[in-house]
């Protein structure tokens, strides 16, 4: 298996990234809610965008079709997914809510078999194999500790 150094330091922005926004919104959530938080954070994280592909020159032919899928896929498929996950840190620790969103992969690979009738070779079985044992290691680990922790970094 190999990996470009480019994707190497893409998954461990994405991974410090992930760690850092589920902690350190806290007590903005508790100010201001998710909703908020969500909106001025796409708000916020458009604007350097706009200088690499800018709102203007969308890169494919506006139609109707087009323009509604894409506004299903900003409402259903970001705002609301950030917002459910946000809301989510007030009932659960970010640990949590972390060890669920690693397990979204597996769930896309388990639904790619049972819709698209995908078969999945000795590396795809290794790879959900590798999650689930990252998956119940972080579970194993004592939450109350955890809270204490960010709680006193707060």
């Amino acid at each position: 298996m190999s990996i470009s150094p480019l994707g190497l330091i893409f998954g461990i922005a994405s991974a410090l990234a992930v760690a850092f926004y589920s902690i350190q919104p806290r007590s903005l959530l508790a100010e201001f809610g998710p909703t908020v938080i969500v909106g001025w954070g796409m708000i916020l994280g458009s604007i350097p965008f706009q200088f690499v592909a800018p709102i203007t020159e969308p890169g494919f032919q506006l139609t109707w079709h087009s323009l509604i899928l894409l506004l299903l896929i900003i409402v259903f498929g970001t705002s609301l997914s950030f917002i459910s996950y946000f809301a989510s840190l007030s009932y659960i620790t970010p640990s949590l809510a972390s060890i669920m969103t690693a397990l979204e992969p597996l769930l896309a690979a388990v639904l790619s078999v049972v819709v698209f009738k995908q078969i999945f070779g000795f590396f795809e079985i290794l790879g959900i194999f590798i999650v689930m044992i990252a998956v119940l290691l972080l579970a194993s680990t004592k939450e109350e500790a955890y809270v204490e922790m960010v709680n006193e970094q707060i």
